[in-house]
């Protein structure tokens, strides 16, 4: 059996000798059967449903899986790789920040922080970000249109948010040299 294909993570881990020799040799055996897929499912499905300090550090671990997936796209030839990563992390980017405003109320829901990071399992590892962006994408079009013409507005504030400060950070260099001499 290649590496994702063929049995299922339940078939291939079924059958283990847990009666006699090396039980770990064993499972180390059979995940190698199985594709990069199966695998993170097979290892972070009791982590999420634990909960606890465990979620955080898988989500740290997603990204960081995300972030070496994303560098060796950007190293390759294959511009599908890098739309996948970039759809990625827009789609990760959206999903924190309405995660920031659910984490307020849903918190108390049993598995929430669980289902955040399946979620996160699904569009990084399982490449579920190419098959929701395009659910998505003309929700993001209409979006796009929007902050095109507030964009102007925003950088004229920032322009004088900009020359306030320094006008601020001048003064404060001329009385500190004053004080000095």
């Amino acid at each position: 059996v290649t590496p994702g294909e063929g049995e299922g993570s339940a078939e291939v881990l079924s059958g283990l000798d847990a009666g006699g020799g090396d039980v770990l040799a064993q499972v180390m055996e059979k995940l190698g059967q199985l594709g990069v897929d199966q695998v993170a499912v097979v290892m972070l499905a009791p982590a999420v449903l634990l909960g606890g300090w465990f979620l955080p550090l898988i989500q740290n671990i997603l990204i960081a899986y995300a972030g070496l997936k994303s560098f060796r796209a950007i190293q390759s030839p294959d511009p599908e790789d890098d739309k996948q990563w970039l759809t990625f992390w827009l789609l990760y980017s959206l999903f924190d920040l309405v995660c920031f405003v659910l984490d307020l109320f849903l918190w108390v829901i049993p598995f929430y922080g669980g289902l955040k990071c399946a979620i996160l399992i699904f569009l990084g590892v399982l490449g579920g970000a190419s098959r929701i962006y395009p659910v998505l994408e003309p929700l993001l079009l209409q979006g796009d249109e929007v902050a095109k013409k507030y964009e102007p507005i925003l950088e004229q504030h920032l322009k004088k948010l900009k020359e306030q400060a320094e006008d601020k950070l001048k003064k404060l260099q001329e009385s500190k040299q004053e004080k000095t001499e």
